[in-house]
């Protein structure tokens, strides 16, 4: 990890290991339409080595507590890898491992927390995503938005290895017929 210093005291850490947050960024857009689905896949094989890209994430505070292996990014955190984006005012990742090597193993993200790729954004109060379980939540006052469609809950679970996902709590969905995303 190599952190920097910015001109407005804000951090930037570029994170080789955190490929797989891609992985839940990209899911958070699944509950689009079928067809829209199905473009949002096409594109995501065509940008196949975005996850291989660096995690670029700035912060105004970033506070790294080795001997735990967590890393809390605090206040404006906008965590970018390529065109994939999540902002939210607080942003915690869990490691394992040692200086030689480390994997991210879960994900917290905590106020306004937002997602976006191209047309697509998801929005919720709180992201939680601990890897190894496969399933990526995001929570409070959901909307997903695919182009023209928009989709809101209480909670949404995505499933990162199938893409499938559930949203629950007074859901509303709003399909926009024909629509295509360039």
């Amino acid at each position: 990890m190599v952190v920097h210093d910015g001109s407005d005291a804000s951090k930037a850490v570029q994170l080789n290991k955190c490929a797989l947050i891609a992985s839940v960024l990209c899911c958070a857009l699944s509950v689009a339409p079928s067809a829209t689905l199905a473009q949002n896949e096409a594109q995501s094989q065509l940008d196949g080595d975005q996850e291989n890209l660096p995690i670029e994430i700035q912060s105004h505070i970033l506070e790294f507590f080795r001997s735990q292996n967590v890393a809390t990014f605090k206040g404006a955190v906008v965590a970018q890898q390529g065109a994939l984006m999540i902002t939210a005012e607080t942003l915690i990742l869990h490691f394992s491992g040692s200086a030689d090597g480390q994997r991210l193993n879960e994900i917290f993200g905590e106020g306004g927390v937002s997602i976006s790729q191209g047309e697509g954004t998801a929005k919720g109060a709180a992201l939680h995503y601990p890897l190894d379980s496969g399933f990526a939540t995001l929570s409070g006052d959901v909307e997903v938005r695919e182009g023209p469609s928009t989709f809101t809950g209480d909670r949404a679970t995505f499933n990162v290895e199938t893409g499938n996902s559930v949203l629950e709590g007074s859901v509303k969905a709003i399909f926009v017929p024909d629509a295509r995303i360039p």
